[in-house]
């Protein structure tokens, strides 16, 4: 029962999350997967077939991919059974529609798992969403109008950064395009700056706001809390991973008042050292 609640909290939690504090903002319509597909049990198509099974463990829930009834894939992240959803959606034109599986394994703030699965043969994982630090549900848009459906995961590297809590943690999205080179979905965030900037403006006027404050008295201001570092790294992190360190660095050198400003620094770049996402835009 307690475990039920927190699923409920949780997923409560990710659609009022969606657009506060500037962290992820998709537009009026937010497409997610839950919206696209039906509550579907099982999935024929041509020689494959996916299906929801109970297990392996109680209370637990997993989809298995088949070709000609022969088990290639089992996907067992999934809590309860409507929290395993798969369906087919035409994210690369001319191609034909990719599997989609999502599953929610339980947990305050993350925990989803997504696949985008190419039925070739064999099978081509066009995208594993656990080889990123991303949680939350993909959602699906074409940004930039192509015909190509982009999606978007919340970054959870700065999750509980510091002394932040998890509301105040700097949670930007980040963008996955396909990559025809590699044939994989891949981050593609410096591409959608615009786009992922948007609202960052906000954020600015919040954080300068919030520095006027701290201005006065710096060496005796408690942030405890984290939420002065909060105000300043919302607009720092965003700025980073759309490669924009520049920015990020003299906003930062300029709004981050405190004594603590290098360990804060090299803590930041530590975390992007170890992030799969800042890394692969680094080299691409």
């Amino acid at each position: 029962m307690k475990k039920n609640l927190l699923i409920l909290i949780s997923v409560l939690f990710l659609y009022v999350s969606m657009g506060f504090l500037g962290e992820i903002v998709f537009g009026q319509e937010i497409n997610t997967l839950d919206k696209i597909f039906h509550n579907t049990k099982s999935l024929s198509i041509n020689d494959y077939s996916i299906e929801k099974i109970p297990g392996p463990q109680d209370e637990q829930w997993s989809a298995v991919l088949k070709r000609n009834n022969e088990v290639i894939m089992r996907f067992e992240n999934g809590y309860l059974e409507d929290m395993t959803i798969f369906g087919l959606y035409p994210f690369i034109v001319n191609r034909d529609k990719q599997l989609v599986i999502e599953q929610f394994s339980g947990g305050a703030h993350c925990c989803w798992s997504d696949w985008i699965i190419e039925l070739s043969s064999p099978i081509t994982i066009l995208y594993d969403s656990q080889k990123y630090p991303v949680g939350y549900g993909i959602v699906i848009e074409d940004i930039n109008k192509d015909g190509n459906s982009e999606f978007i995961q919340t970054l959870l590297t700065f999750d509980y950064f510091d002394r932040m809590p998890h509301a105040y943690s700097p949670l930007p999205a980040v963008v996955f395009a396909f990559d025809e080179s590699s044939n994989q979905f891949v981050p593609a965030n410096t591409r959608f700056a615009d786009y992922l900037l948007k609202d960052i403006e906000e954020n600015i006027q919040y954080c300068q706001e919030y520095t006027s404050k701290v201005k006065a008295n710096p060496d005796s201001y408690d942030d405890s809390t984290g939420e002065y570092l909060s105000s300043v790294l919302q607009v720092v992190i965003p700025y980073i991973y759309v490669n924009q360190e520049e920015n990020a660095w003299s906003f930062f050198d300029q709004n981050y008042l405190l004594k603590d400003k290098e360990e804060i620094r090299q803590k930041v770049e530590g975390q992007l050292n170890n992030c799969a996402v800042y890394q692969y835009l680094k080299k691409h």
